[in-house]
């Protein structure tokens, strides 16, 4: 496990502790719950692909339109 001030990595995930909400901010607090509660992933932008293979479709801002990644 590596450790970097308030940042840790194991096994290909991370934790970033640097992150205070004050005790009377409400609606940052409330951000930071949504963002912890997110999937990882964005079901409604993985497809399988004819072939089988698994695509996620990602924001591309060089053509400012959608693009697909393959992965397997």
């Amino acid at each position: 496990m590596a450790s970097r001030g308030l940042v840790a990595e194991a096994g290909g995930f991370n934790l970033h502790a640097g992150v205070t909400v004050a005790g009377d901010d409400r609606n940052a607090l409330e951000r930071r719950c949504r963002h912890m509660a997110r999937p990882a992933v964005a079901s409604g932008r993985v497809t399988r692909l004819p072939d089988g293979n698994v695509a996620y479709r990602v924001w591309d801002s060089e053509y400012a339109a959608s693009a697909r990644r393959a992965a397997c």
